[in-house]
């Protein structure tokens, strides 16, 4: 429950700003919360990135710093 939460989050889409600026990423962000889907998957649609990419840049453990296991 918390995983799906933090998915569709468009704050995760900050960790995207510095690689595809701010507009691309407001974009996705905007349409992601819009359609309740993750920002993952909107992202895929919108970059180049491949999934194992945007995974691990908008990986809400590492955007906090937090430890798993």
């Amino acid at each position: 429950m918390i995983a799906k939460a933090l998915a569709l989050n468009p704050m995760l889409v900050t960790a995207l700003n510095p690689l595809i600026g701010y507009e691309k990423a407001a974009i996705i962000a905007k349409q992601a919360y819009l359609q309740q889907r993750p920002v993952l998957e909107v992202a895929l649609e919108h970059t180049s990135y491949s999934r194992e990419q945007l995974s691990a840049w908008l990986d809400p453990a590492k955007l906090t710093g937090a430890r798993t296991g």
